[in-house]
């Protein structure tokens, strides 16, 4: 109130008001709005969000979900397995150390715990060039490839070289595409509503 009453006073003391105008200070009382009923005169709240959840099968590790498969399959029907499977599905990808050892641990409650399982890593596109499923290189990231692997073995009717990664516990290793092995997918969780985030 006081700064109002000064502001007032330097209009008048300057002459800024308008001649043949007055001002004039009514009291005014300003009163508090009426109690509301208990719980309603809280400060609004957002909406709580709904914690996103995996698909049926997939296990939640960070932001996304994974699964096993254990059918038999090459790299590329292992790929348009996942894709198929969940809206968004892919090969796992295994771009840091905690993927990596929750993989291993999915992997190593089945019991083809010490077989191969696809993920997605492949140097197809150019030998020596690992990239990700997705198209992102694998470059100086994080791998966690075998001893003496990759080693893009030729021998008998493997003539066409080991352009895909596959999943072992000691480590990944590199295998012919047209190999049938058990896989591994990735998808994003699910709002709610059964929709794919992302």
């Amino acid at each position: 109130m006081e700064k109002v009453e000064s502001k007032l006073q330097k209009f008048e003391d300057h002459g800024d008001a308008p001649e043949g105008s007055t001002i004039s200070m009514s009291q005014t009382t300003v009163s508090e709005p009426p109690d509301l009923p208990e719980g309603k005169n809280e400060e609004p709240k957002e909406p709580e969000e709904l914690e996103a959840s995996c698909p049926a099968g997939y296990q939640k590790y960070r932001q996304l979900c994974y699964k096993l498969f254990m059918s038999l399959q090459t790299f590329l029907e292992a790929s348009a397995t996942c894709e198929a499977d969940h809206e968004g599905g892919t090969l796992a990808m295994s771009r840091d150390f905690g993927i990596d050892q929750f993989i291993i641990s999915l992997i190593r409650k089945t019991q083809q715990g010490n077989g191969y399982f696809w993920f997605g890593l492949h140097d197809q596109r150019q030998e020596g060039q690992w990239e990700w499923i997705d198209g992102t290189e694998l470059g100086t990231g994080y791998s966690r490839w075998s001893e003496g692997q990759p080693n893009n073995f030729l021998t008998g009717k493997n003539l066409t070289g080991e352009d895909c990664a596959a999943y072992n516990p000691d480590g990944w290793y590199d295998m012919n595409c047209e190999s049938l092995k058990t896989f591994i997918c990735e998808v994003m969780p699910e709002d709610a509503e059964g929709k794919t985030e992302g």
